[in-house]
């Protein structure tokens, strides 16, 4: 009985027509698909203008938009087809788009930061760092001391910047201390310029004259020139004083540097030698 070998020329010949008809509807799906896809690129592709109600966030699939944008991951753009979390910033925008710093808040330094051991029974204030308008401390009697491991409520523990032995004393603490003062030319026979510690400014002696009236309320703040009482020098500007009740009268700047420790911060001592100087 003989096989006939015909039929599997035919059944191939069937198979490559399908393939071949398959083929050409890929062909034309993907056709269709890159005609819709450059159809939708060259809708996209006209630049957007940013408006006020979007503050210029826009998002474009143009290739030559999308180089002017940055991702980022802190912030979020709903685009969950594309499986991507992305927040797109125009780098081409006008300055005053653009989130500009406080110059009075970037210039003002912060105080140094002790990273050293810390007793948890001492605090520091947050009322510390802060600085007026001259750039000089701005210090605000606090209503509650601050807590430490002495359990000291004295005047300096309400000060801001009252420390411990794990928040020692340190350069640069009182910010800004260095503006209670200012410079005193003095001229004459030969000339030369004060020592700034007996110089404090008008708003030194009066952080001066706040701390002595803690302990002699009737206090005020006096002047005196150097050189005023005659002789061959004479100084430009005044040297402030606190003039206590008793008559008695203490320099402003030098009252100052002796508190603050030349600014370093307010010990328990501090206030001890205060009311040593007022009872001398």
């Amino acid at each position: 009985m003989l096989v006939s070998t015909r039929r599997a020329p035919v059944q191939g010949i069937a198979n490559e027509a399908r393939a071949a008809t398959v083929s050409r509807t890929n062909r034309n799906s993907l056709q269709s698909f890159a005609s819709r896809f450059s159809a939708a690129v060259a809708s996209t592709s006209a630049p957007k203008t940013a408006t006020s109600a979007n503050l210029g966030l826009e998002r474009s699939n143009s290739a030559s938009s999308r180089k002017q944008f940055l991702s980022s991951a802190g912030g979020h753009r709903g685009d969950d087809q594309a499986g991507r979390n992305l927040l797109e910033i125009p780098m081409d925008q006008p300055p005053a788009v653009a989130p500009t710093a406080n110059p009075a808040t970037a210039a003002t330094p912060k105080p140094p930061v002790y990273d050293g051991p810390q007793d948890l029974r001492d605090r520091i204030s947050d009322a510390a760092g802060k600085v007026t308008a001259t750039g000089a401390p701005s210090v605000v009697r606090l209503q509650i001391p601050v807590a430490n491991q002495w359990g000291y409520t004295g005047e300096a523990a309400h000060n801001p910047y009252f420390i411990t032995p794990s928040n020692p004393l340190r350069d640069g603490l009182v910010t800004g201390f260095s503006n209670w003062f200012e410079a005193n030319h003095i001229s004459g026979l030969t000339t030369g310029e004060m020592n700034t510690n007996y110089s404090a400014t008008q708003e030194g002696a009066q952080e001066a004259l706040r701390l002595v009236r803690q302990y002699d309320p009737g206090a005020a703040v006096g002047n005196s020139r150097f050189g005023s009482g005659g002789g061959p020098w004479l100084a430009d500007n005044d040297t402030r004083e606190i003039t206590l009740s008793n008559g008695s009268r203490l320099n402003a700047g030098l009252l100052l540097r002796s508190y603050y420790n030349q600014g370093q911060g307010v010990t328990a001592r501090s206030d001890q030698m205060l009311q040593q100087s007022i009872a001398a």
